[in-house]
Formats: C-alpha cells, sequence, structure tokens
C-alpha cells in the first residue's frame, strides 16, 4: 500500500521511509545509556561512549560514531534543567535560582572587628 502510494500520489514523492534502515543505535543501548544518565547525571559521557564500543567490539559488530552517541544521550536527557537534582529527587522550589547559588559561592566573606577570647 505504502510502495502504491509513494508512486502514485504527489504528495508522497518526496516521502522518506525510514523503515527500511536499521536503527543507528540498538535497543539496549538506549536503555542503557539512559539508565545510566538516570543513575548518575555526572557521569562522564565519553565513559558511557566507550563501554558500549567495547560491548559492541566484543560482539563483532561495528563501533558507533560520536555524533550518533552523543544524538542519542540529547534525546534521553529529560526537560529538567538540573538533572542531578530531579535523580536524587530533590524538588527545587520557583523561586530559588541555582544560579545565584553558584554566584553566592564565589562572594568573598570578610571577617573584622571579631574578639578573641583569652
Amino acid at each position: 500500500m505504502l510502495h502504491e502510494w509513494l508512486e502514485e500520489d504527489p504528495d508522497f514523492f518526496t516521502l522518506h521511509y525510514l523503515g527500511r534502515h536499521r536503527p543507528s543505535i540498538m535497543h539496549n543501548e538506549f536503555v542503557d545509556i539512559k539508565t545510566r544518565i538516570a543513575s548518575n547525571p555526572l557521569e562522564v559521557k565519553s565513559h558511557i561512549y566507550s563501554d558500549i564500543n567495547k560491548e559492541r567490539e566484543t560482539s563483532g559488530k561495528k563501533s558507533k560514531t560520536k555524533p550518533i552517541f552523543y544524538r542519542t544521550v540529547k534525546q534521553t536527557h529529560t526537560d529538567t534543567e538540573y538533572p542531578w537534582f530531579s535523580s536524587n529527587h530533590i524538588k527545587l522550589p520557583s523561586i530559588y535560582s541555582v544560579r545565584n547559588e553558584r554566584d553566592s559561592l564565589s562572594t568573598v566573606f570578610t571577617y573584622s572587628d571579631l574578639k578573641t577570647y583569652g
């Protein structure tokens, strides 16, 4: 049916059917990436990349390129701006600003006129 539409219907002439090609990354690899990022959002992504390619080498498959891997990582990210907080079940109030808190850490505090006992 789809083959007929591609040949006869002008609306379907430019359609590129992606089902003819295997996915660029396997489902188990996608799940592995997603679970590792969910459990530790601060994990170095290149370590995950090298682990996946080692597994692919041992099974005799072709290794994945970095752009494909990082595109997959981008797809696994949640819509939260700070994934570490959400992975540790920390809810941030709407008035809380992580950027302001980071800036406050760089403020230099000085202590003067302190009395010493002794």
